[in-house]
């Protein structure tokens, strides 16, 4: 079985240039250190790759969890597939919730992002 680069996704453009998520410089490596989240609000925070253990898809993708060492990241959108496949490379430094009007019908769709505390 072939491995797939992460520069290029079924049918995605860049993975650094949709505005769901990206990453505002090149890293070494094409691997980043934190993952920023990034809210409507204008609020952010940031996890760091070495303590994520576990991503999950849902089959729609729609939902994209991240488990780490002490809290869970939930991403709910749409068409969250290419996004998931980033976050296995450790290729993106940002995650943005987007709003309704930025939606395309071609690309991911963040609608929003959820921090809890994981229960261990």
């Amino acid at each position: 079985m072939a491995v797939e680069k992460f520069d290029k996704f079924a049918g995605e453009t860049d993975p650094n240039k949709v505005p769901a998520y990206g990453s505002d410089q090149p890293a070494p490596i094409n691997r980043e250190l934190m993952l920023s989240l990034r809210r409507l609000d204008g609020s952010e925070e940031a996890f760091q790759y070495m303590y994520l253990y576990a991503v999950r898809r849902n089959k729609k993708a729609t939902e994209v969890v991240l488990t780490y060492s002490g809290h869970v990241v939930t991403i709910e959108g749409e068409r969250l597939t290419a996004l998931y496949n980033v976050l296995l490379g450790c290729g993106i430094q940002f995650v943005q919730e987007m709003k309704e009007e930025d939606r395309r019908e071609d690309e991911p769709y963040i609608k929003m992002i959820m921090v809890s505390d994981r229960m261990v």
